[in-house]
């Protein structure tokens, strides 16, 4: 049950009544074909936005169709009459031939009205933060685990803003550990050569 009323999920789609039940299902069809198409854009804040745009017109469409689904469903059948017993006609008519019973066509699947989910994937920049990471404790140094350190925290905040859409999250805190370990052993070394220099 969609927690908007008539008016807010008319300003999602950006009409106003008096409108019609068509009308408004074909500004949704437009709506979430053009948004469907943003989904799968390279940059994240696009994707999250049309993700979210989705979610809107999904309520909106709860708000203002649902009721006329209900209505459209057809009435129910009457109770048929009971049929009279054989001694109510004193003279009844001879039985009609037995006939085949009708074919029942079957009928086709409602629409579904489920949206398809961008798929879930796994951050670049996360899985970039553990590759520095690896390299920043191996041969390469400070300068490596700064760019871990970077590119860690960067992929832990799209994974939170993502809802769920993103993830990676144990990768960029494997670039962050190990960032932040290579340059902890470079300053060691920096400050041993000093010692040792003196």
């Amino acid at each position: 049950m969609s927690d908007l009323s008539r008016a807010d999920a008319l300003r999602i789609l950006g009409i106003s009544d008096p409108v019609t039940d068509s009308e408004i299902d074909a500004v949704i069809k437009n709506e979430y074909r053009t948004w469907s198409s943003r989904t799968n854009a390279p940059d994240f804040d696009a994707r999250t936005q049309a993700q979210r745009r989705l979610n809107d017109l999904d309520r909106a469409e709860s708000t203002l169709l649902g009721a006329r689904k209900d209505r459209d469903a057809p009435p129910p059948a009457a109770p048929s009459p009971s049929p009279k017993p054989e001694w109510y006609n004193s003279n009844p008519a001879p039985p009609a031939p037995r006939q085949a019973p009708p074919r029942q066509s079957t009928p086709p699947p409602p629409p579904s009205n489920q949206r398809s989910i961008p798929p879930i994937v796994n951050s670049s920049t996360a899985r970039w933060a553990m590759i520095l990471g690896i390299f920043s404790v191996t041969c390469c140094g400070a300068f490596a685990g700064a760019g871990a350190l970077y590119l860690g925290y960067r992929a832990r905040t799209e994974i939170r803003q993502s809802g769920g859409l993103i993830q990676g999250d144990g990768l960029a805190t494997t670039g962050i550990v190990l960032g932040w370990i290579s340059i902890g052993l470079t300053v060691l070394l920096f400050l041993a050569s000093l010692g040792g220099g003196g």
